[in-house]
């Protein structure tokens, strides 16, 4: 069983050695020892398979009034 200290909103089961977790509103990835290996940016995300997790990221320009919406997979850190 692996542990972390309770400093996230949210985190989920590690999945092929890595967390999906949640930090001021936005989702990153740690490892096992609680290191950072995929920065706190993505809107959504879901655990790792076979290698891949899919993410969401939104992109606004407020000058402009633009929303961009980016759905794209994410391949593990360790390949």
């Amino acid at each position: 069983m692996v542990v972390i200290k309770p400093s996230y909103e949210y985190a989920d089961y590690f999945e092929e050695g890595y967390a999906r977790v949640q930090r001021n509103g936005k989702v990153g990835y740690i490892d096992i020892l609680d290191n950072v290996v995929i920065d706190f940016i993505y809107t959504r995300g879901s655990n790792f398979s076979e290698g891949l997790a899919s993410v969401e990221l939104n992109l606004s320009i407020r000058k402009e009034r633009l929303l961009f919406r980016l759905n794209m997979r994410v391949p593990s850190p360790s390949r």
